[in-house]
């Protein structure tokens, strides 16, 4: 029989199991049904290989998931050839470790969890690849014609792009539309150094944006229109943001 000590001990350790459970289950609840789905795979594939959770396992994980997986196909992607290379990344055993303990793959999630909840709501399987692409993973799905940046945007906005001209239009309304996963301070960068706002309406145009969902840049011609946006998706793309920012008609 186990003696007083020893008693105490274990009905610690089973408190501070049941604490934990709490806690993930109430973590989990941050997650949309598809994503803890994604997690569940992920997590088995590491364990039954017997590695620490990475990118690779999640990337693994969101190639089981339908609605991911359409998304590939559509932007001419091929979900099978994808799924090879990461089950030989997997193979090799390479994992992305952040520090001495952290996992990329633990900040990749807590990352998409936070930004979702910041936005009132439940973390997606575009708000993981949004952290995903910029780790190990990301390069894995670099497959022409499809790119990570444009299937990030797809996963993200429901289309492909955001048009750049308006036939037989002199000018044009260059239009933000809002997103959780571009950042705040780099839509003013983009406003002040690519379409000459001032700090002012820089900051007021993206406010209004990310309260409205969509915000209005400027008047320009259409050519001018064409070559600034041009800039702007490049930077978007350097910092694997999914910025929507197109042309409407004046």
């Amino acid at each position: 029989m186990l003696g007083g000590a020893a008693l105490g001990a274990v009905g610690w350790e089973r408190l501070r199991r049941r604490r934990y459970d709490r806690q993930y289950k109430a973590f989990l609840a941050t997650l949309s049904t598809e994503m803890q789905v994604v997690l569940h795979v992920a997590n088995h594939e590491a364990t039954t290989r017997r590695q620490q959770l990475a990118p690779i396992h999640l990337a693994y994980g969101l190639l089981q998931d339908d609605g991911f997986v359409e998304a590939v196909k559509t932007l001419g992607g091929d979900p099978e050839a994808i799924e090879a290379r990461v089950l030989g990344e997997m193979d090799r055993g390479v994992m992305d470790i952040i520090g001495p303990e952290v996992p990329a793959a633990v900040i990749a999630v807590a990352h998409a969890s936070a930004t979702a909840q910041m936005a009132g709501r439940v973390a997606s399987c575009a708000d993981l690849f949004g952290h995903l692409v910029r780790t190990q993973a990301g390069p894995l799905f670099d497959t022409p014609p499809l790119v990570p940046h444009a299937l990030l945007f797809f996963l993200v906005h429901g289309e492909q792009a955001a048009r750049s001209t308006i036939a037989g239009a002199r000018d044009v309304l260059v239009v933000l539309r809002n997103d959780d996963l571009t950042t705040r301070n780099f839509v003013v960068d983009v406003l002040k150094e690519v379409f000459a706002l001032s700090p002012e309406e820089a900051e007021r145009v993206m406010t209004s944006t990310h309260e409205g969902g969509r915000g209005v840049v400027g008047r320009f011609a259409s050519e001018v229109a064409r070559d600034r946006l041009a800039s702007a998706r490049q930077r978007a793309i350097a910092e694997h943001f999914p910025l929507w920012i197109g042309v409407e008609p004046v």
